[in-house]
């Protein structure tokens, strides 16, 4: 379960997150994860360049990982 939401995340949510904000840059984006949930938004947040398509929020309930797999 944890590879698969990091893969889900890096490879599923992260490019159309990219695709989201390039399409509708100023769409408010809210990102909310529950135990493996928080583990794909972390996994998807991390890949984001650092050129405004980061989300405007993200929220982590009960993350079933550690803290140090955050940068």
């Amino acid at each position: 379960m944890k590879a698969r939401a990091g893969t889900v995340g890096e490879k599923g949510v992260e490019p159309l997150m990219e695709k989201l904000r390039d399409a509708r840059p100023n769409l408010r984006v809210h990102m909310i994860g529950h135990s493996f949930g928080c583990r794909l938004v972390a996994a998807a947040v991390n890949g984001l360049p650092d050129k405004g398509k980061s989300p405007d929020m993200v929220l982590l309930l009960q993350g079933a990982f550690s803290h140090t797999a955050l940068p």
